[in-house]
């Protein structure tokens, strides 16, 4: 495996036979052996008891990163043995889960967001008054009254402590990012399926041997930002359409 620092040499970057994963430092020991399996650190049990919090006390959380993503994408995407590992058709989409804000990955940060707007909700009587406000607006077409026990609320997420102070950890230990690049055979097509802005999934491992490079950033956010003006994306996001397809 080659490693590059800042860039990608054009060998890379022209050939539509690559795709990338974002991350981290904090999994960089784990991919640098080829492994694609995903990981499997999070129980849906505990995923699924936290989402009940929140439709518990009828509300959808503040950070766009959290409630929202964890009910929908991150629950969608776990399966027996744990997270599908997903690819992005350029180095410079990836680039965004390899800041710091995603360290531990997509499921880890909604996570992390989830239980810590539930402790905000404990603690900040103002969106608690917001919350009240907006279900006594909606309550003609919902039906449903604000009905919060705060005692019961914190009892039950003093349950989860261990895991957001591990989650936190694992943010705070982030140094750098890392793009893994996989260069992809024919035969390997039927392990992945395209799941359009969400990248491409990894549904069964790749062989070790597919990892060519990884490249490592400083500041990951500035490709990714540059890379929102770009259609080559879009481009290559058309020909993997096209290439899983069938």
């Amino acid at each position: 495996m080659e490693i590059f620092r800042s860039k990608l040499p054009a060998s890379i970057l022209i050939d539509h036979n690559y795709l990338f994963h974002g991350t981290s430092n904090i999994y960089e020991s784990k991919l640098d052996t080829g492994d694609t399996k995903g990981n499997k650190e999070i129980p849906i049990e505990l995923i699924s008891n936290v989402l009940s919090l929140y439709k518990g006390i009828k509300w959808f959380g503040d950070h766009g990163g959290g409630y929202a993503v964890l009910s929908t994408f991150s629950v969608a995407d776990q399966n027996r043995k744990g997270k599908y590992l997903f690819l992005g058709e350029t180095y410079q989409r990836s680039c965004l889960y390899a800041t710091k804000d995603f360290a531990g990955g997509e499921l880890n940060r909604s996570l992390y967001h989830s239980i810590r707007d539930l402790f905000t909700y404990i603690e900040d009587k103002a969106v608690r008054e917001k919350h009240r406000k907006q279900m006594e607006r909606d309550y003609p077409f919902t039906g449903e009254k604000y009905d919060v026990n705060l005692e019961y609320l914190n009892y039950e997420l003093k349950k989860y402590l261990q895991i957001y102070s591990e989650l936190s950890n694992l943010i705070n230990s982030y140094k750098y990012g890392v793009i893994y690049c996989y260069k992809i055979e024919k035969e390997d097509y039927p392990k992945l399926i395209h799941r359009g802005q969400m990248g491409i999934m990894v549904h069964e491992p790749l062989p070790s041997k597919r990892l060519q490079a990884k490249l490592i950033l400083n500041n990951p956010e500035e490709i990714y930002n540059e890379n929102l003006i770009s259609n080559s994306n879009f481009k290559r996001s058309l020909i993997w359409k096209s290439r899983l397809s069938g």
